[in-house]
Order: C-alpha cells, then sequence, then structure tokens
C-alpha cells in the first residue's frame, strides 16, 4: 500500500468533514439569527401597540371633563401599568440602537400620563392647556416615529429605511 494514497484519501475526508461541519455552523447561526430577528419583531409590535393604546386612552381621559381629579389619576395610572411589562422585555432583547429611543418615547408618553394625572385637558377652551396637550401629543408622536424607524432598521438592516420611508411618501 502506498503511503501517498492514504494521506490523500485521508486529507479528502479531511476537507469534506471541514466542510460539512462549516455549512453546518453557519446554518446554525443563520437559523439563530432568524429566531432572534422574529422574537425582537414581536417584542417591537407588541410595545408599540402597547404604548400607543396607552396615548390613545390617556387622550381620552384628558378629553373626559366628568372625571373627578381622583379617578383621572387612578385611570391614567391603570392605563400606563401594562406599558411597564413590555418595556423590560424590550430592554432585554433589543439592542442599544434601538433601547434608547423606545425608552425616550416610553418617557414622553409618561410624561404626559403625569400631566394627564395632574390634570392636563383636552377640548377646554383654556388657550395655554391646548398647547400644552399638544405640545404632549407633538413629543409623543416624534418620539413613536424615532422608536419604529429603530426597530426597521434592527429588524430589516438591508434597507428597511428606504423602502418604508418610499411607502410613507405614497400614502
Amino acid at each position: 500500500m502506498e503511503w501517498t494514497t492514504l494521506v490523500a484519501t485521508l486529507l479528502g475526508a479531511a476537507i469534506a468533514m471541514s466542510t460539512s461541519l462549516m455549512v453546518e455552523i453557519r446554518k446554525v447561526r443563520h437559523d439563530t439569527e432568524s429566531e432572534g430577528r422574529r422574537t425582537r419583531s414581536e417584542i417591537y409590535a407588541e410595545y408599540l401597540t402597547v404604548l400607543s393604546q396607552a396615548r390613545w386612552e390617556l387622550s381620552g381621559v384628558a378629553a373626559d371633563s366628568e372625571l373627578s381629579d381622583a379617578a383621572r389619576r387612578a385611570r391614567a395610572n391603570e392605563i400606563f401599568a401594562r406599558c411597564y411589562q413590555i418595556r423590560h422585555q424590550l430592554e432585554l432583547y433589543s439592542p442599544g440602537s434601538v433601547e434608547e429611543p423606545a425608552l425616550i418615547y416610553f418617557r414622553h408618553l409618561r410624561d404626559f400620563r403625569n400631566a394627564v394625572r395632574g390634570g392636563l385637558r383636552d377640548g377646554v377652551p383654556d388657550v395655554d392647556a391646548e398647547r400644552a396637550y399638544a405640545d404632549h401629543i407633538q413629543k409623543v408622536k416624534e418620539q413613536f416615529g424615532r422608536c419604529r424607524d429603530a426597530m426597521r432598521a434592527d429588524i430589516n438592516p438591508r434597507g428597511s429605511q428606504q423602502r418604508w420611508r418610499g411607502l410613507q411618501r405614497r400614502t
């Protein structure tokens, strides 16, 4: 038996095994990244949904002139309480590029909640109160947009911003 045949066979087997191993490692890495993106996508969608719903409900509290101050505070607290759980989930799963704008959005919405608790009203004839209400809503909406854009970029890092901006212009 020749040594060259044996060495060539062993070398071929080693190359085949290492190639198979590399392919398997890439497949596992791809599957793990896809699962992570899917998990973050679900958390991001829930985060935006819960906080947007809270904003709408807080706006309703601000517009309700029949609520007593105690009832207003209690309702505002109740509405905003569910935002904490999803915020903690987001902090666990999101990268810093998403976490920062998401927390800024959360804090602006919390400021709006605090203003509603403190008596901020919508639909009153007071110009200053209407301006304060509009300022809160504008800040919350701006931060929502920044948060949403950061989430889109994280979920689909290849060109998601361009595609979404094009869709926004058409609507």
